[in-house]
């Protein structure tokens, strides 16, 4: 369910903030989970997404979508995480959790 909301996982470190899953039992049970491919991960497209959108996924709070939403109908579209980083309630850290699953064009 986790791995759906997220748009899939790029990176084993994030089995740790499923909830539930002790991190003991990842540790010893890691060369089960199936190899991650990156290629399969939902983009959410910067340029299009609007907060309903942007607040179906567990990095992005409602404040964080609605200043996302906000500093692309002020300064038009992003062309970079650089631009995120503009963004006041979006911290460095934020960013780049973020990363793997945004889409620029």
């Amino acid at each position: 369910s986790y791995r759906n909301k997220l748009g899939g996982f790029h990176s084993m470190h994030q089995l740790n903030e499923v909830y539930g899953l002790d991190s003991n039992l990842i540790k010893n049970n890691i060369q089960h989970f199936l190899d991650l491919d990156k290629n399969d991960i939902q983009k959410i497209n910067l340029d299009t997404s609007g907060v309903k959108t942007l607040i179906k996924h567990p990095y992005i709070d409602y404040k964080k979508a609605i200043a996302i939403v906000n500093y692309r109908s002020q300064h038009g579209n992003y062309k970079s995480t650089q631009d995120l980083l503009k963004i006041h309630l979006l911290k460095k850290e934020d960013v780049e959790k973020l990363k793997p699953y945004l889409l620029f064009e």
